[in-house]
């Protein structure tokens, strides 16, 4: 059995969705016999570009209609149809994107049809030719036989020669709109003879980000499974991903600053194995919708969004979770990023102060209880450790005897258990750094943020991990934090060009539009 989308091809112009500015203007082409020898469709992936790049083959070569419209009936048609007309030809400029390939397509076009009046060449994905093709393929294009008709398609045009586009009809492919894309899903829906409730179908939407093709793929994943009707639930069941009630619970936990609950809901998302990239994609989605509904004033906004510090903290939340897509390639672990993420956040005083995180019932397997907000001062716990080495100097070391790198992090996963007892945010800082080597009784760690080398800066901080590591090793130690100037470097590059910088704005409208750009 097909798969969705290949089921549902648009096979005439009047299926084509959303894109009437092509549609009508090729249709009064055909039927004033103003035919172009090259055509170029850009656009976003999933839009219909080779779709309608195929319907205008159809009807180019059909032996019957005078109209817009190809007949269907014919031989021709039906061999389009059937994807076995030998006169159009269709190439993958990923694969074949070699000189040797023009010209041999070039060699090619010198051939007359073999059934119709025309021989067509869809090229997909044509900005992936090599630099030495695009000369050739404009050879082709600057001396065209009058049977050949070149339909090119692009999801980049700007990689594409000037001189290829001053030779091709362009026409551009937009985005499908959300009422496009539910329109189509419900006509599916129809013709397959099952319903879906309205979270389902807003979920599929959300996430296509405007490619039919992929809200195709994905519905006809969840066509698969034997409900008649599908549900919210069925998402994170068959698709493995989290459901929107715990997206919704780490976002309340970010807008009230609770930490605990937030890393509570990453421990979470960790021991299920849902993707970090595609948990942060979520909750920045759900964190824009949140303050977008605030500044326009939806009074139907989730309940936690009603304290002035809400939008301030879910707007900080959005930028970190930016920079922590952009940190996934430099750390080792994934969860990393997005732990220091929720901890950049969670640790900077709000400007009032924050109620607790509300939570959402049910949420699968999340364990998010109301916690007051986090300060920057997090103690590691009310009494501090028994053994605590002596502090005579910045990083001076207490007399004792000799300690190993390799000891140090032999009990490292220990030192993390014994202080996440009484602070998960301190213990997610561990995990991050790494013992690099010992000078005497000081344990040099590396660190790849600024951020852990202020939070163990601080003399509390500081002088309770450093008791917990001395009762582990059974000898005093000092701790001396060292930056990895070299994961630094690395992305401060793959950042620039830095974003300018703006003056502040307390209006939430400002911040939305400085987050999101609208």
């Amino acid at each position: 059995m097909a798969t969705i989308y290949r089921q549902y091809r648009p096979q005439r112009f009047a299926e084509v969705v959303g894109q009437p500015h092509v549609t009508k203007t090729l249709e009064e082409a055909i039927v004033k016999g103003r035919i172009a020898h090259a055509y170029l469709f850009q656009g976003p992936r999933g839009t219909g570009k080779t779709s309608t790049a195929r319907i205008l083959a159809k009807r180019l070569l059909c032996e019957q209609s005078k109209a817009a419209e190809a007949c269907g009936q014919c031989a021709s048609c039906q061999a389009t149809e059937a994807g076995k007309n030998i006169d159009i030809l269709e190439i993958d400029a990923a694969s074949n994107r070699g000189i040797d390939n023009i010209r041999s397509l070039r060699e090619s076009t010198t051939l007359s049809a073999s059934m119709g009046k025309y021989k067509i060449y869809i090229i997909d994905e044509v900005h992936m030719l090599s630099h030495d093709a695009f000369p050739a393929l404009l050879k082709t294009l600057e001396e065209p036989a009058s049977h050949v008709i070149f339909i090119l398609a692009t999801t980049e045009l700007h990689k594409v020669p000037q001189t290829i586009l001053s030779r091709c009809q362009v026409y551009r492919f937009r985005r499908a709109t959300p009422e496009e894309m539910r329109g189509r899903l419900t006509y599916i829906l129809s013709q397959e003879k099952r319903e879906a409730q309205r979270d389902v179908l807003d979920f599929i939407i959300n996430r296509s980000d405007g490619c039919y093709r992929d809200a195709e793929s994905l519905l006809g994943q969840l066509l698969s499974l034997k409900a008649k009707t599908l549900t919210a639930s069925l998402i994170t069941e068959s698709l493995g991903l989290p459901s929107p009630k715990m997206v919704l619970n780490f976002l309340a936990a970010l807008a009230a600053r609770d930490g605990k609950s937030a890393l509570e809901i990453v421990d979470t998302i960790y021991s299920q194995g849902f993707d970090v990239d595609q948990f942060i994609q979520e909750s920045m989605r759900g964190a824009r919708d949140l303050l977008v509904a605030k500044a326009k004033g939806d009074r139907n906004v989730a309940e936690f969004m009603q304290g002035s510090g809400a939008s301030v903290a879910l707007t900080a939340a959005v930028r970190a979770l930016v920079q922590a897509t952009a940190d996934l390639a430099f750390v080792p672990q994934p969860f990393i990023a997005l732990e220091i993420a929720v901890l950049s956040i969670c640790m900077v005083p709000a400007a009032s102060p924050s109620a607790p995180a509300q939570t959402i019932s049910s949420a699968p397997g999340a364990k998010v209880n109301p916690q007051p907000a986090m300060s920057s001062g997090v103690a590691l716990s009310s009494s501090k450790p028994a053994a605590t080495p002596a502090q005579t100097g910045s990083d001076a070391p207490p007399e004792a005897g000799v300690v190993s790198v390799d000891t140090v992090r032999a009990v490292w996963g220990e030192l993390i258990s014994t202080i996440k007892q009484n602070n998960p945010v301190a213990s997610t800082f561990l995990r991050a750094v790494e013992p690099i080597e010992v000078n005497g009784n000081v344990i040099v760690v590396k660190v790849s943020y600024p951020l852990h080398l202020t939070f163990f800066e601080k003399p509390d901080q500081k002088t309770a991990v450093e008791g917990a590591l001395s009762q582990l090793l059974s000898t005093p130690v000092a701790l001396k934090c060292k930056m990895d100037q070299s994961l630094l470097n690395k992305m401060a590059q793959a950042s620039r060009p830095a974003a300018q910088g703006s003056g502040q704005d307390d209006s939430l409208y400002q911040s939305v539009k400085e987050v999101f750009g609208t």
